[in-house]
């Protein structure tokens, strides 16, 4: 059995793994090989379209071997996402979408409906028009 050293949280856009900063320096003071993580999780993330922001927690172990889990981005990150795109108008249906990729099956139709209308009023708090 590995004994965990440490466990390393980060929001990193699929596909876009690079040795430069903020990444490489993170993984390099933790002793992990950067290229060799950046190929795996560029691997990993491939089935997500570009700039999808996922959350990736890193468990690494003592003798500097890690193991990569990759999740679904949460709400805040895909929001901030639409937000840094400077998108001012969103389409109701792209609401939809998201919190269909999110929650799946998991929810019922009401529980999607909550989602969507919560989504939308934070959309709204931020100056975004959903139509």
């Amino acid at each position: 059995m590995k004994i965990l050293k440490e466990q390393l949280n980060l929001v990193i856009p699929a596909n876009k793994a690079t040795p430069s900063p903020p990444l490489g320096p993170a993984l390099g003071q933790r002793g992990i090989n950067i290229m060799k993580f950046c190929k795996e999780f560029n691997a990993l993330s491939n089935k997500y379209n570009d700039n999808t922001l996922l959350n990736v927690s890193i468990n690494i172990y003592i003798d500097n071997e890690y193991r990569i889990k990759v999740r679904k981005a949460n709400i805040r990150n895909i929001i901030y996402n639409i937000l840094q795109h400077k998108y001012r108008v969103i389409d109701i249906r792209y609401i939809y979408d998201i919190n269909n990729y999110l929650y799946q099956d998991s929810i019922n139709t009401e529980r999607m409906k909550k989602k969507c209308k919560s989504m939308i009023n934070y959309l709204q708090t931020m100056n975004v028009k959903v139509v």
